[in-house]
């Protein structure tokens, strides 16, 4: 339908929005390339949608400025935006059928019947809905009620387009296809997009950058790989994946948790001082007391505590230094070459040089 080439960049500056003493933007900047799927993740009341809205026009922003392809559209009503909008409840017209749905971003515009009935084709061949047509919203499941508002937002060819949350009401299985069907469809069309969601795997499924906000403030910005391997924040490093924040100190060559401590390359750049080990469960190999690790390894004692089953891997959960709880995965399959050991036993968890994140304590 168009080509990223017709996408516009969009440029947040300073924007400040409060509900009485809740300021729930807080000086939010934030610059999103022609083309990209930018995705807003946070827990609920963090802002995320409040920004969406505000670049919708559905939210007035007391301050602060939002440009779009160079235009100041802060104080543009939303139907003057030309932005395709996906809200979270899809917000269909049940007495209309799909290609009345669809149409009817069309029909608001002044465009011909012939053009209308073109372009709503190609949406819905798009979103794989083509034989669909004359059905009625009540007829549909919940994901190709989802494709008709996908549909909906991207028949006149918006150069925007905005994503509320749109999978949060299907079940597990269905959303995770629908991830991979919007990330295909947004290759295809091209547009800028800017997705809401506060699950974590879905933004690292779809996103080219994620900002991660927390209390009105955007508290990282990077790519998928970026926000999980170099968390730049406890914030970030706790919401993202699984992890445990181990305390830990930090000197040039040496990391230390409690009275347990590990030789590290001068060169390795981490925080030092007082800071917090980010502890994620594929990062470790478990070891049996007495044997060696591998080279650029660091390794701690442990004791086993826990070992629970998860069909595909399981999880087992060891004390270091007397108190320190951490989490190692192993795959659970006969090929592996994981040591799985018992409840109760001494281990060695070690860690790759590479794999060693330090970030401030909260």
């Amino acid at each position: 339908m168009q080509s990223r080439e017709n996408s516009l960049p969009i440029s947040v500056h300073s924007l400040v929005k409060s509900y009485g003493s809740n300021k729930v933007l807080n000086d939010i900047s934030l610059d999103i390339r022609s083309g990209e799927f930018m995705t807003l993740l946070g827990p609920s009341g963090s802002g995320k949608t409040t920004l969406l809205m505000a670049i919708a026009g559905f939210v007035a922003p007391e301050s602060g400025s939002i440009k779009v392809g160079g235009e100041e559209i802060t104080v543009l009503p939303p139907h003057k935006r030309g932005i395709g909008i996906v809200f979270q409840s899809y917000a269909l017209f049940p007495f209309m059928t799909v290609a009345q749905n669809v149409g009817y971003p069309l029909r608001i515009r002044g465009v011909s019947k012939g053009d209308i009935e073109r372009r709503v084709g190609q949406a819905l061949e798009l979103v794989r809905l083509g034989p669909l047509a004359q059905r009625g919203i009540g007829q549909l499941s919940g994901g190709q009620r989802q494709r008709v508002a996908l549909a909906r937002a991207i028949v006149f060819q918006p150069r925007v387009i905005l994503m509320d949350e749109p999978l949060s009401a299907l079940d597990k299985q269905l959303r995770e296809q629908m991830q991979l069907e919007i990330k295909h469809l947004h290759h295809e069309i091209g547009a800028t997009t800017v997705y809401v969601t506060h699950d974590q795997r879905e933004a690292l499924t779809m996103s080219d950058r994620i900002a991660v906000f927390s209390q009105g403030r955007i508290e990282q910005i990077g790519t998928p790989e970026q926000i999980y391997r170099t968390p730049q924040s406890a914030f970030v490093a706790e919401f993202i994946g699984e992890s445990t924040l181990i305390p830990v100190h930090v000197q040039p060559g040496r990391l230390s948790i409690e009275n347990v401590h590990a030789d590290l390359p001068l060169a390795l750049q981490l925080m030092t001082g007082d800071c917090s080990l980010v502890a994620r469960p594929e990062i470790f190999q478990i070891l049996q007391e007495g044997v060696r690790p591998e080279k650029d390894f660091i390794t701690f004692p442990a004791t086993v505590r826990e070992v629970i089953f998860q069909g595909d891997s399981v999880l087992v959960c060891s004390e270091v230094a007397g108190k320190q709880l951490v989490s190692a995965r192993v795959s659970s399959t006969r090929g592996s070459h994981g040591f799985i050991p018992n409840q109760g036993s001494s281990i060695r968890l070690a860690v790759h040089f590479s794999d060693i994140v330090t970030v401030g304590r909260r």
